[in-house]
């Protein structure tokens, strides 16, 4: 397929960007008049504030009382009303800060603004670690036990067999973010066009990918994406020495875990072999609101721990 930038995608994408800024603005404006001392928190969406909200709450000293938040439904929206709100000096002495994903941008240095360091808060919920939480604080596997040690092992080769399986999409993916930044555009290639589950059967002992995922079943699955030229073999050798949970396409991290969750709580149930000693059983169904679920457990890295703390009583960030 030839190059090509699709405008009407884009002029639909502005409008509403452009409607859901205005929307969220004029809230922001009638708040601020009533309730001058909270702190306002503007998130791409639900699952993003899912994440932060606990998080704003134990660094900050803000109680969930004291805080204001903002769905912006969107990346754009978050990033427009940064700009609009800190240019406006009537709001200088306000409390606010601003929350989006890194996806597979270049980092962004605004005021008062976050932005994840991997790729966005899904890969917070896929690291080793968080995989050991949810192992003690939800399925309540000791780590003294032969099986947490083992759960470990088996999901550092799950999750490595499943990032080299999907490493040209991933590559595929930053080849096309770096073509829409050159041409100033918005991004034309649905991510939701792949689904995970199609493709693999994601257990704790196994790992069947029944489709090859090679550059041309990439380019049947997707519409609108730029030919690829040598920039594309540049980028996926980059990525091979690169940690993948952190830089890899987040919803995708995300459905890994779940799915590995999955086949997990149904292996208890069952009193399968693969355990070689007995856990209780849990009611819990992994992909019911994972984002509130195992908020607990994801990772909280250090620089937004520093972000976070800046708001504290003592004085505007």
């Amino acid at each position: 397929m030839k190059e090509t930038r699709d405008n009407s995608v884009n002029r639909d994408s502005l409008s509403r960007n452009r409607m859901e800024t205005s929307s969220v603005w004029m809230e922001f404006t009638d708040d601020v008049s009533k309730k001058p001392n909270m702190l306002f928190l503007f998130f791409e969406g639900d699952d993003d504030a899912r994440y932060y909200m606990p998080r704003v709450e134990k660094y900050s000293g803000f109680n969930y009382t004291e805080v204001i938040q903002y769905r912006c439904n969107g990346k754009e929206t978050v990033l427009n009303l940064n700009e609009i709100i800190l240019s406006n000096l009537k709001y200088a002495s306000i409390k606010k800060a601003f929350f989006v994903d890194r996806d597979f941008c270049p980092c962004i240095d605004k005021n008062d603004l976050y932005q994840t360091c991997c790729h966005s808060i899904e890969n917070y919920y896929c690291s080793k670690k968080a995989f050991e939480n949810i192992l003690l604080k939800i399925f309540f596997i000791p780590s003294k036990s032969k099986d947490f040690n083992k759960l470990l092992e088996d999901f550092i080769k799950r999750q490595k067999e499943f990032h080299e399986k999907v490493l040209i999409l991933n590559s595929w993916f930053i080849f096309q973010d770096e073509k829409c930044q050159r041409d100033g555009v918005k991004r034309t290639v649905c991510y939701d066009s792949f689904k995970v589950g199609s493709y693999f059967a994601i257990k704790i002992d196994s790992l069947d990918n029944n489709k090859e995922i090679d550059l041309g079943r990439i380019q049947n699955i997707f519409e609108k994406y730029y030919d690829v030229d040598e920039r594309l073999y540049k980028i996926i050798e980059d990525v091979r020495s690169k940690e993948k949970y952190h830089l890899f396409y987040g919803k995708y991290e995300m459905d890994f875990m779940l799915n590995l969750l999955c086949d997990l709580r149904e292996k208890i149930q069952k009193k399968d072999k693969y355990f070689s000693s007995g856990f209780k059983k849990i009611k819990l169904d992994p992909k019911t609101d994972p984002y509130l679920v195992f908020s607990d457990c994801a990772d909280t890295p250090e620089d937004l721990e520093l972000f976070l703390r800046s708001y504290g009583r003592t004085g505007q960030p």
